[in-house]
């Protein structure tokens, strides 16, 4: 069956970034449609998507934080089947598509899969999830919107394990490049770290209730 795959792609003033991880999944999966969220003046950023057929759409909220981005690019394309959490420091490998799809069809097709990204053992910096499992499970989001920068990921992965709608496919590489430390995004995600661990831990306690 064919599944319509969105890859939701969040950037901050990097272009040779995007450009990096537009023209890596153009490389490795020429189907995935690529929706891009930028602050409203990053004009590079819209050069850049014309160049490879992605869609551009605008933060109305300045200075938001990935959660809200990644939101921002879902409205912009909202009745796909699965959704590839993206970033503009990502750079997806040969095969991961096909390794991602592979597991999350036994996970029953519905639900969350990480890719093997950094160091994480159990989970990944970016994944994969299905639209009926967002709904269902998440919130009707793709980023919970409590956080502004850290522990994103870390929700998403835990709420779909407590849905037992989790895997892991260590096949699946995506490559999370850093940067370097005076890059923008990173110095005002590191201003928020502290503050969204305090709520990471405050929702774990609970359970995680949805959004």
């Amino acid at each position: 069956m064919h599944r319509k795959i969105t890859a939701l792609i969040p950037t901050f003033y990097r272009p040779d970034g995007l450009a990096r991880v537009l023209a890596s999944l153009k490389d490795t999966a020429p189907s995935v449609k690529c929706v891009v969220a930028a602050e409203v003046d990053d004009i590079q950023a819209v050069e850049i998507c014309r160049t490879y057929n992605a869609t551009f759409t605008m933060c109305e909220q300045p200075l938001a934080g990935c959660a809200y981005a990644w939101n921002t690019a879902l409205k912009a394309s909202p009745n796909d089947d699965i959704y590839v959490l993206g970033a503009d420091d990502a750079i997806f490998t040969p095969g991961w598509l096909e390794a991602s799809l592979k597991a999350l069809d036994k996970i029953g097709g519905s639900g969350l899969v990480a890719f093997k990204s950094g160091h994480r053992r159990k989970f990944g910096d970016h994944y994969m999830m299905t639209r009926d499992f967002i709904i269902k499970h998440h919130g009707g989001v793709v980023a919970v919107p409590h956080y502004r920068s850290w522990c994103v990921d870390d929700e998403a992965q835990w709420r779909a394990k407590k849905a037992k709608r989790f895997i892991k496919c260590d096949e699946a590489v995506v490559i999370h490049d850093k940067g370097t430390e005076d890059d923008k995004g990173y110095i005002m995600g590191q201003s928020y770290r502290e503050l969204s661990r305090a709520i990471y831990y405050r929702r774990h306690a609970k359970g995680f209730p949805l959004v």
